[in-house]
């Protein structure tokens, strides 16, 4: 991230408005004010664990970051601090300078404990917190964001005494540097990390298992909606240079390279624009230091192109998007990360003769080359705008409880395992070749049961083969355990709707753009009025034409084998490209458990009515070594010496079940989500249980069971 261009201001005065404002609106909504506490001198030590609000501790400086991002955030219910103390850093650093913007956002927060919020300088790394300070922090955040500048004794307090999650925020290193090498010190169970761009994470991938799906997500950058209403298309091209930003020349080596290299290589051949901050001491006829956003944008507009000097693979300035935005011609390295957005456009050169040439085309005017390049980059503009980026945080921040239901139901099926659930060789190599060319990106909407979800697992995993991102539509309150399906797996793009309503799918299907994204609209979903299919990957429709089918296969679940057939692929998809990221806490649950001969149940699905286990329960609950989990209740009483036992397990996480599910020896479920698993398995000959029943919904029935057998 480049901390160049714009500039701090913010008068006393003003500061002193805005807090007044701020408090005035706490008084006037009745908001507690806690009787002031007495101060500790001392440092902090452990406090108590509070469950917190649903705001966020922004310790970011970066200003167009955080006109992006926060926005966002808000939207999605959660309260952004942004600190006010800024003493610490450079004033002429890109720096966010409306702090008071977002105290609105704050969900039930004292006038007191933000008066204390706002006189610490969190971006001094000495800070010393105090007991008091560490109380305010966890009974108000619950997650704190924190990028490489906030290290030192403030972390290390912030890591053992607060009690919520910790994010690193990651925007990408020179050369073959890694992060792991950078944080090691601070990993701790609390700390996770996101990524700016997903070439950082698989590189971090590549280097070692510290950064993992456990820990880890991929987060994309963008740019404010008042930057792109403002200047998107703005370019004028009057006067006949290139526009070249660069910062602290004489104040970081990196940037001293940088500069004396594009000097030597371009610089003494054309006519240029620097553009920067923190450049005073450099001697440089061209330069245009310190502007203000206005400027600094206006004089960037002026220029013919721009030059991007960087070949870094996972680090991207903003200046070469705010070019693209405002309709720069940009001229960039193929090693630089700003291929991955603009692989196919004229701009980029593999050499620096080929960047002279291309200079050349530009400023001698060749209408037609320039064109190309605008509209090359103009399509790929939607990608940086907040609309395009909604649900980017809802892996990170969502945090909607676990909900379950209850359902009468009656004896089903036992499934049995299904023959040749692999890949063939054939297929396997048209796959190979396919996902060296993938497309950019495909939207999937289908049923949203979260057992309809595991079973769309193999379409989507297929699919990844075709397109660097699916964007997979989902009810909202299943967010949680979805994105913990799809954790080893960040592109795949949550987007979460409210339950079937129409409107909301509807809603978000506009923010794409389908003259540029493939749609893929299977089941009930084909019904709705105004949407449609559209599939032009061209390796994708040779696939189904190869390997897929339009008819609906027969299947246990119906709707499953239409989902399917709907997509243009085979039911078996389902199985071959089966691959579920299953947490680390569902060992440790099981492991809790592993000594027992286990029987897994679940009585409730989305009905709203419930069935009586009582009689196989009361059978099997007094066995040695044998344990009933039931995942919807506790079956033991309170007095029972396996109550404990059994008590951890009720209504856990979906996902948390699984390896429970998977070494149980007897399987009782109703038709629902917890079906979806064992049947999985089950086909898979994954699991082999004595005994494996599913029930099905709206009919009551009184179960008992003999020698291992369900009689009704």
């Amino acid at each position: 991230m480049n901390f160049s261009k714009f500039n701090f201001g913010t008068s006393n005065s003003t500061i002193r408005t805005h807090r007044h404002n701020t408090i005035q609106r706490l008084l006037k909504n009745n908001v507690e004010i806690s009787v002031t506490r007495p101060i500790i001198k001392n440092t902090v030590f452990n406090a108590p664990r509070i469950v917190a609000n649903n705001n966020i501790l922004y310790l970011f400086a970066h200003k167009t970051l955080t006109e992006f991002e926060v926005p966002i955030i808000t939207s999605r219910g959660y309260g952004v601090f942004i600190p006010k103390k800024k003493t610490s850093l450079n004033k002429l650093d890109s720096i966010y300078d409306d702090m008071y913007k977002y105290d609105n956002s704050l969900q039930t927060i004292s006038v007191n404990d933000l008066t204390m919020l706002n006189d610490i300088d969190w971006y001094n790394n000495d800070t010393i917190l105090t007991r008091q300070m560490i109380e305010v922090l966890n009974v108000n955040f619950n997650l704190i964001f924190v990028t490489l500048l906030t290290s030192g004794k403030l972390l290390k307090q912030l890591i053992q005494y607060f009690k919520g999650l910790i994010y690193y925020r990651f925007f990408g290193l020179a050369s073959t540097y890694s992060y792991k090498d950078m944080v090691t010190n601070y990993a701790f169970p609390n700390v996770k990390y996101i990524f700016g761009y997903n070439e950082i994470y698989t590189y971090e991938q590549s280097l070692s298992s510290f950064f993992n799906a456990n820990n880890s997500h991929v987060i994309p950058l963008g740019c404010p909606d008042h930057f792109i209403k403002t200047y998107e298309n703005t370019h004028k091209g009057t006067t006949n240079k290139i526009c070249f930003v660069c910062s602290k020349i004489n104040q970081c080596t990196y940037y001293t390279n940088v500069y004396n290299q594009f000097v030597k290589n371009v610089g003494t051949k054309y006519e240029y624009v620097l553009l920067g901050k923190n450049n005073e001491t450099l001697t440089d006829n061209n330069k245009f230091n310190n502007l203000s956003d206005d400027a600094y944008f206006n004089k960037m507009s002026e220029c013919k192109l721009m030059y991007y000097h960087s070949t870094e693979p996972r680090h991207l300035h903003y200046h070469p998007i705010e070019a693209m935005i405002i309709g720069l011609p940009v001229l960039f390295h193929k090693e630089s990360l700003l291929n991955s957005f603009l692989m196919n456009s004229p701009g980029k050169c593999n050499d620096i003769d080929e960047v002279h040439a291309k200079i050349d085309r530009i400023l001698n005017d060749d209408i037609a080359f320039i064109n190309e390049i605008q509209n090359e980059q103009q399509k790929h503009i939607y990608k940086f705008k907040i609309s395009y980026n909604m649900n980017a945080f809802d892996n990170v921040i969502y945090t909607a409880p676990f909900k379950l239901a209850m359902i009468n139901c009656l004896n089903k099926q036992i499934v049995a395992p299904i023959e040749n659930c692999t890949v063939s060789d054939v297929e396997k190599q048209f796959i190979e070749l396919a996902s060296n060319n993938k497309g950019n990106d495909v939207v999937f909407c289908s049923h949203m049961g979260l057992g309809d979800v595991l079973l769309n697992v193999g379409i989507i995993n297929l699919l990844l083969n075709f397109y660097e991102t699916v964007h997979y539509f989902c009810k909202r309150e299943y967010v949680c355990n979805i994105s913990t399906m799809f954790a080893n797996k960040p592109a795949v793009r949550l987007v979460p709707v409210d339950k079937f309503e129409d409107q909301s799918i509807i809603s978000k299907m506009t923010s794409f753009n389908f003259n540029t994204t493939d749609c893929i609209l299977a089941g009930i979903m084909k019904n709705i009025p105004s949407l449609k299919s559209v599939i032009r990957n061209e390796h994708f429709n040779e696939y189904k034409q190869q390997f897929g089918t339009n008819e609906n296969e027969k299947t246990l679940y119906q709707h499953i084998g239409l989902i399917h057939s709907d997509a243009g692929v085979k039911w078996g998809v389902c199985l071959k490209y089966y691959d579920v990221h299953v947490p680390e806490e569902s060992m440790v649950y099981y492991q809790k458990i592993q000594q027992y001969t286990i029987m897994f149940m679940h009585e409730i699905a989305s009905t709203a009515s419930t069935v009586d286990f009582s009689k196989i329960v009361n059978e099997y609950m007094n066995l040695p070594n044998y344990v009933i989990i039931c995942a919807n209740r506790n079956v033991y009483s309170a007095e029972h010496p396996l109550h404990d036992v059994a008590q951890p397990f009720v209504n856990l996480p979906f996902m948390f079940y699984y390896d429970t599910i998977r070494n149980a020896t007897d399987i009782h479920v109703i038709d629902s989500c917890f079906s979806c698993i064992p049947i999985i398995l089950r086909y898979m000959n994954a699991i082999s249980p004595k005994t494996f029943m599913i029930y099905a919904r709206d009919k009551p029935y009184d179960a008992n069971m003999v020698d291992g057998q369900v009689i009704l």
